[in-house]
């Protein structure tokens, strides 16, 4: 009797054929393949993950709930005395978008430290929950069995939501720059990682690169995230090969007309604005630059040994 026979299709990138198994005996009718659980037990135990997370993040966070201004805090336009309250003097300048959310949090509240801190709570709880989705996405592009996809990006999230390093995005008012702009790179980076198809159509790369702007209007270090879409393309789609980078010319030749305007329109308004890169007296940007390069070395010693933080 002919021997059983397994074929199996691996999925490396977008586009590309799903994982599935059937087998054949001759004379006989192809095994149906297994039925998947029903995406409403998926969707429920989302939820119970959702809602564990916000129970664990408010705990984890609480003791900074009621915290006052700090450090930088003092100099955000809602810590200046008879600071003005209406929208045009906070969006002229650097990071707008960042500044609209403050303005929100003063129209909703006032100056009480309490809603800053329970709003940048929130903003990271909503980034951890696209860090799972980002993780699951990329284990499931490099062939993680499915049942270990959940707890792996599981695991990932809650380090991303609960790793002391996050404290300054998270208890410091103007740590929100942070938390706010990853917030929208993971948005960005997801679109892209879930689009239907393997090249990226209009519609996607326009939605893409418009939650990027956004995410560059919080803070100018997601600059990065067509660096993480080219080396994604070229990991993935379909692995190791420029194929996807060619095939996603429109999303790459709209990113490099954006960066021309952007460079175009806010290199001038960096230059003469009052802020650390640009606007110290006793510091070029040069050096500024440099010292910023210390980064590198510091933040991943900090992940496996954070002692000696300050907040």
């Amino acid at each position: 009797m002919p021997t059983a026979k397994r074929q199996a299709v691996r999925r490396t990138g977008p586009g590309r054929e799903r994982p599935r198994a059937s087998s054949r005996v001759a004379g006989h009718a192809a095994v149906a393949a297994p039925v998947p659980q029903p995406h409403s037990q998926s969707w429920a135990l989302y939820a119970v993950a959702a809602i564990a997370s916000l129970a664990i993040a408010f705990w984890a966070y609480s003791p900074a709930l009621h915290g006052p201004f700090l450090f930088d805090d003092s100099y955000l336009p809602f810590a200046l005395p008879n600071f003005n309250a209406s929208l045009g003097p906070w969006i002229h300048g650097a990071r707008p978008l960042l500044m609209v959310s403050y303005w929100l949090n003063v129209q909703l509240s006032g100056t009480d430290t309490y809603s800053f801190h329970v709003v940048n709570v929130f903003l990271h709880l909503i980034s951890s929950a696209l860090m799972f989705f980002v993780l699951r996405r990329l284990l499931e592009w490099a062939s993680i069995d499915p049942s270990r996809r959940n707890l792996l990006a599981g695991f990932g999230a809650a380090v991303f939501l609960l790793h002391p390093m996050q404290t300054e995005a998270v208890a410091y008012l103007a740590g929100r720059s942070d938390g706010f702009s990853v917030l929208l790179l993971l948005a960005s980076y997801s679109v892209f990682l879930y689009r239907r198809t393997a090249a990226v159509s209009w519609i996607t790369a326009f939605l893409v690169l418009f939650i990027f702007g956004a995410s560059v209007l919080a803070k100018e270090h997601t600059i990065v995230l067509p660096a993480l879409l080219l080396l994604t393309d070229y990991w993935w789609n379909p692995g190791f090969s420029f194929a996807g980078i060619r095939r996603n010319w429109r999303l790459y030749g709209l990113t490099a007309l954006g960066a021309l305007a952007g460079i175009a329109i806010l290199l001038p308004l960096i230059r003469g604005g009052d802020n650390a890169g640009f606007g110290m007296k006793d510091l070029t940007w040069y050096q500024y630059f440099f010292t910023q390069c210390r980064a590198l070395f510091v933040y991943p010693a900090l992940f496996l040994l954070p002692a000696g933080q300050s907040a």
